[in-house]
């Protein structure tokens, strides 16, 4: 028997909660791209309906809905299953909803507003699976959004100066999203004004990198966590300004994150650009051809050093940076988790690493970062590498820096290849690793030496180096790294290695292995926390100051790594022949090394230190001269180089 209130009710109406909640999944995925509109356009044709359906009263549903239509997985490896729940995946559904419609539609609003999405596309990408990226690139057409912003960013209002030079946070997401959203065929597309503008306005930050973000934390220090007494104390440095911290929620909950680092997608964006010109101008070769040797044989024949065209054409042409893969096609109604797929899939795991540094990285003075993650995975340097560097014009570089009223963009810039042959070494525990060196200032760690102490000697030997500090009289020896095999070390170094488990409160020097979640014992895929963006009106979880997230690791027992290489025979007959010998920072990853010219040209080279992280190995950062004391600034430009036979 029905009441007279329920015969007033439209059939649909009357159904079970249960029933009009189905109703309202099929509804939302109706399309799997795009918001829920048809269960948008139903909870507006009922009162009775919007109670049962809407966002107000039945999270459940608007969780599950999320959950079809993002990539969940990444959050359960990195946060855990308290950032997984109904209630946080429908606010993140929610804010994300907000976000690609503002996106889809154009909507620059004031700097506070477009950052706010930048953020959350951003993120979107870091986790993304193939989910994310398809909302973001086939739904909201962010690569459309993002010309759109850079045009508002660009502009400069009111005799101020532009927002993208001025609010580094903003710049970095935007100029790290149109790298993450390239390919070789959309920068093949880009119209010659448009590309032409885009390396005008990332002049700036190749020419002048020093004034802008370029490491995780100042580059003058080694040894991580500074002490807590000094904390207006860093040492001279050339890393520029550290990037900048926000808190903001993200799966509804707090956290606090840093802005990426600028200048690696600076550069990373100019050079596909340089590459494709290349490609479009065959002809820029042909003034060349009748003033170099045509290969090395016709060289040799003459007497004559240095670069062929046979070198310069395979700079040209086959020298190349590799684009981020996108991941697999998302086919609706198939499972896209990769936790039990084939590890070679693309997939958010490839920005693991990135995830770690921008959320541990960014106070050198936090002795305890409680969700501490992976931030260099071992191995990630070992093999060949090819590349190419920038040098800014050296008179017009050291105008601008003696006339700070120089501006940037009057600064040419020419390139060069570069390739070397890296290997890496590992000190493993307990032998305890070569002490970090000290700068002429007597408070950094001596940067331009690579963090090594003046005056090391690095002996190689089977299976590994000896490393000698003449400033104590000690040795100590580290294993070389064998990627790829069963057993990455010797016999004997194996038999002797320590691996511990680690939780968040402790400090690592460690760079790898499995992470667990503390909240799932049974978790035990690689975890970290990660960051993200205030929600749209939403209300935080409240129990973050019940529970602490946690990061637990196994121990890799590596304590500390160097690593030596050289350019090969071929590249340093064309280009010149150098060595390297260099070190990395456990803290965030950044790896240091020493460019040292040798041969019979040597002295028409002088010593760099390059500067860098490792994103989904392509190895890009910054260099400069040593000459130059470390409290100035020197002659300095960008890198990149991809790794031989690698592609993510």
């Amino acid at each position: 028997m029905f009441s007279d209130s329920d015969a007033q009710l439209s059939p649909i109406e009357r159904l079970g909660p249960q029933v009009l909640n189905n109703i309202g999944l099929y509804a939302s995925i109706n399309t799997y791209l795009g918001p829920p509109t048809d269960l948008l356009a139903l909870l507006s044709t009922s009162r009775t309906l919007y109670r049962v359906l809407s966002y107000r009263f039945n999270q459940h549903l608007w969780g599950t809905v999320s959950s079809l239509k993002f990539d969940i997985d990444p959050v359960d490896r990195r946060l855990g299953k308290r950032w997984t729940t109904s209630g946080c995946i429908a606010a993140e559904g929610r804010k994300r909803f907000a976000a690609l419609k503002r996106i889809r539609h154009g909507i620059v609003a004031h700097s506070e507003g477009h950052l706010a999405d930048l953020w959350t596309a951003y993120l979107m990408m870091l986790e993304s699976d193939g989910r994310n990226e398809s909302q973001l690139i086939e739904w909201a057409n962010l690569p459309a959004y993002l010309y759109q912003v850079i045009a508002y960013r660009a502009a400069v209002r009111h005799g101020s100066s532009s927002l993208w030079f001025s609010e580094s946070e903003g710049t970095a997401l935007t100029i790290w999203l149109i790298w993450m959203t390239s390919s070789k065929e959309s920068i093949q597309r880009e119209h010659p004004q448009v590309r032409a503008e885009m390396r005008a306005l990332l002049h700036p930050f190749l020419v002048a990198g020093y004034r802008h973000p370029s490491a995780h934390t100042p580059d003058s220090h080694h040894a991580m966590p500074l002490c807590p007494t000094s904390q207006n104390t860093v040492a001279a440095h050339n890393s520029g300004p550290p990037p900048k911290t926000r808190s903001m929620l993200h799966w509804n909950h707090k956290i606090t994150i840093a802005a990426p680092t600028l200048t690696s997608a600076a550069f990373l964006c100019t050079v596909v650009r340089i590459e494709a010109l290349q490609d479009a101008t065959p002809q820029a070769l042909d003034a060349q051809r009748d003033h170099l040797p045509a290969n090395r044989a016709a060289a040799n024949a003459l007497g004559v050093t240095g670069k062929t065209f046979e070198d310069i054409e395979a700079f040209h042409y086959r020298v190349r940076t590799r684009f981020l893969e996108r991941c697999s096609s998302w086919q609706w109604g198939v499972d896209t988790s990769v936790s039990d797929v084939d590890p070679h899939v693309i997939s958010s795991s490839r920005h693991d690493v990135m995830w770690h540094r921008l959320v541990s990285c960014y106070d050198p003075w936090d002795p305890q970062s409680t969700m501490r993650g992976v931030v260099y995975k071992q191995g990630m340097l070992s093999g060949h590498w090819h590349g190419r560097i920038l040098l800014p014009e050296l008179t017009q570089h050291l105008s601008m820096l003696a006339n700070p009223a120089i501006v940037p963009s009057s600064v040419g810039l020419s390139q060069e290849r570069l390739s070397l042959e890296i290997q890496e070494h590992h000190c493993l525990s307990p032998d305890e690793p070569l002490d970090a060196g000290t700068d002429t200032t007597g408070l950094g760690d001596d940067v331009l030496n690579a963090f090594m102490p003046e005056g090391t000697i690095v002996t190689h030997v089977q299976d590994g180096i000896v490393v000698f500090n003449p400033i104590t009289g000690r040795q100590t020896r580290y294993e070389t790294f064998e990627p790829g095999r069963p057993a990455p070390y010797s016999a004997a170094a194996m038999a002797k290695l320590q691996c511990n488990w680690m939780s968040g409160d402790d400090q690592s020097d460690d760079d790898e292995d499995e992470d667990e979640d503390e909240d799932e014992d049974e978790d035990m895929d690689a975890g970290s926390y990660g960051g993200a963006l205030r929600a749209d009106q939403v209300i935080p979880i409240d129990d973050d100051a019940v529970w602490k997230d946690t990061v637990a690791h196994l121990s890799s027992g590596v304590n500390d790594i160097l690593i030596t290489g050289k350019t090969s025979q071929e590249q340093g007959d064309a280009w010149g022949h150098f060595k390297i010998t260099g070190r990395v920072r456990s803290w965030d990853g950044l790896c240091v090394f020493l460019r040292i010219p040798t041969g019979p040209l040597a002295g028409q080279f002088g010593t760099w230190v390059f500067k860098g992280y490792i994103h989904n190995e392509t190895f890009v950062g910054r260099w400069r001269e040593t000459s130059t004391n470390v409290e100035s600034i020197g002659w300095e430009g960008g890198f990149a180089m991809c790794k031989e036979g690698s592609a993510r």
